[in-house]
C-alpha cells in the first residue's frame, strides 16, 4: 500500500535504512547519548523507529484520503461475478468507494450514479466504450485507439512480438489471396476491441467463416475490418501482466500449452521483459501486457485495455491500489 522507506527519505533525507544502527539523522543525538555506545544507539533507534511510525500512519492516511476522491464504477450485468465479488470486497477493504451498476441492454448512455469524484471503469467493451466517449468520464478508461493495435505494438516493439512477420491487412483482401484451402493461419483482429476472439483455422474455414458473415446484419464486423494473419505457433505458458507507470504491479499466468492454468506472480525474468518493453513503448500509462513463451524466448501476445480485462489469479488489491493511485493524481 505505502512504502514506509519513503516516508523517511521525504521526512529524513539524510536518514539511512533502519537495517543499519548507524543511522545518520538530520539532528542531533543527545548530549548524553554516547554515540560510540551500541545499546545507546539501540535505544535511540528504538525512539527514532515510533517517531517514525507516527509519520507512517499520518501519511498512510494521507493516502487513503486521497483516494476517497476516486470511486471504481464497475458493471454488475456482463461482468464475471467473482471478478465483480472480488473489486467490491477489495474497494470496501482499501476505503475506495464503490458503485455496482446496471446496464441497460441497447442503450446509448450510462445509467445515472455520482460523477462528481473521478471514476475508474470496469466491464464491458460497450459499457468501457460509453465512458470513453464522455469528455467528462475518459479519463477513467486507460484507451487510446492510436496506440492499441496489433500493428502499432509491431511497429513499436518488432521482434519482441510474437507476431512480428504477420500481416495487416483486412478480411476481404484476405478473401482474395491464394492460400491453399488446407494452409493453417491464426487470425486475430488489430484493434482491441475483441470483435471476434483470435484462433488458428484453416484458410478454407475462414472463407466460409466470411461468406456466413456476409448474411449477418448490423454486425460489428465487416469485410473492411482490419485483422493481423500470421503462422500458428506452439505456445508454453502465456502471462498477463498489470502495468502502471512503466511498472508491473501484478500478474497471473492464465495458460500452459492452450490450456487454462492459473498461478497468481509470474517469473522474475517475465516482469523484468516486460519493463524493458515499457522503457521502449506503453500503449497508456495503465495497461495490461500479455506475454508468452516459445521456443525458449520471451514474446509479448497482446496488450489489452485495463479496463475490461479478466483477473484469472492476479493481486486484485495491488491493482486497485496503484490504480486508484494514479488516477487520484491526475
Amino acid at each position: 500500500m505505502f512504502d514506509v522507506s519513503k516516508v523517511f527519505e521525504l521526512q529524513y533525507p539524510a536518514a539511512e535504512r533502519l537495517g543499519d544502527f548507524r543511522l545518520s539523522l538530520p539532528f542531533n543525538y543527545p548530549s548524553n547519548y554516547n554515540t560510540n555506545d551500541r545499546f545507546a544507539r539501540i535505544n535511540y533507534r528504538r525512539y527514532f523507529v515510533k517517531s517514525c511510525k507516527i509519520i507512517y500512519i499520518t501519511m498512510n492516511q494521507y493516502v487513503i484520503n486521497n483516494q476517497a476522491t476516486v470511486q471504481w464504477v464497475v458493471q454488475k450485468n456482463l461482468t464475471n461475478y467473482n471478478d465483480f465479488s472480488a473489486l467490491k470486497e477489495t474497494c470496501q477493504n482499501l476505503q475506495i468507494p464503490f458503485v455496482g451498476i446496471d446496464v441497460i441492454p441497447f442503450s446509448n448512455e450510462l445509467p445515472d450514479f455520482d460523477r462528481k469524484p473521478k471514476s475508474i471503469f470496469y466491464g464491458s467493451t460497450t459499457f468501457n466504450n460509453l465512458a470513453y466517449s464522455n469528455s467528462e468520464l475518459k479519463e477513467g478508461v486507460f484507451f487510446d485507439p492510436t496506440t492499441f493495435s496489433v500493428e502499432r505494438y509491431i511497429k513499436e516493439w518488432g521482434e519482441h512480438m510474437l507476431n512480428y512477420g504477420a500481416v495487416v491487412t483486412t478480411i476481404e483482401e484476405l478473401m482474395y489471396t491464394d492460400y491453399d484451402p488446407e494452409k493453417m493461419l491464426f487470425i486475430r483482429p488489430d484493434d482491441d476491441g475483441k470483435s471476434f476472439a483470435g484462433e488458428v483455422l484453416k484458410f478454407g474455414e475462414y472463407r466460409e467463416w466470411f461468406e456466413r458473415l456476409k448474411t449477418i446484419e448490423n454486425s460489428a464486423i465487416s469485410g473492411k475490418s482490419r485483422i493481423v494473419v500470421g503462422e500458428p505457433f506452439h505456445i508454453g505458458r502465456e502471462w498477463r501482466l498489470w502495468c502502471v507507470g512503466r511498472k508491473v504491479i501484478a500478474a497471473s499466468q492464465y495458460r500452459n500449452n492452450f490450456k487454462l492454468e492459473k498461478h497468481r506472480g509470474c517469473p522474475n525474468e517475465v516482469a523484468s521483459f516486460a519493463e524493458a518493453r515499457c522503457l521502449q513503448f506503453t500503449p497508456h500509462d495503465v495497461f495490461v501486457m500479455d506475454v508468452c513463451e516459445t521456443g525458449g524466448e520471451l514474446y509479448i501476445v497482446e496488450c489489452n485495455c485495463m479496463n475490461g480485462a479478466g483477473f484469472y489469479n492476479a493481486n486484485i488489491e495491488a491493482i486497485v491500489s496503484n490504480v486508484t493511485n494514479y488516477v487520484s493524481r491526475l
